[in-house]
């Protein structure tokens, strides 16, 4: 239930063309062994709706994955970053992202 509420709480901050968007992602997600979520159960599905059928569809675990990966793919890097520190968990790309901005900070770090 924690997973699908902070999915649910991360969703709500989206406006409802990107929610419209993250359902169109997601009835096309396929890096998952799990089939997509039909267009028919993702109609007319409001933020708790959908947080509730990507946990029942997909398990807690992968549905946070499955969360993170369509926020990045619908450019929506402040929400999943939000996600992630709700979670505890942060992307490679986070990861990267901070190193970058080190090395443009300190341009000789190793010597």
């Amino acid at each position: 239930i924690a997973k699908t509420h902070e999915i649910q709480e991360t969703l709500a901050s989206l406006s409802k063309d990107d929610l419209k968007l993250f359902h169109f992602h997601l009835k096309g997600y396929t890096k998952s062994m799990q089939k997509p979520i039909p267009q028919s159960k993702l109609e007319d599905k409001d933020t708790m709706d959908t947080a509730t059928l990507l946990t029942r569809h997909y398990g807690s675990k992968e549905a946070l994955q499955v969360t993170k990966d369509i926020l990045r793919d619908i450019n929506q890097r402040e929400l999943l970053l939000q996600l992630e520190k709700k979670t505890g968990k942060i992307t490679n790309a986070n990861t990267y992202s901070t190193c970058f901005l080190y090395l443009l900070t300190h341009p000789n770090p190793f010597s």
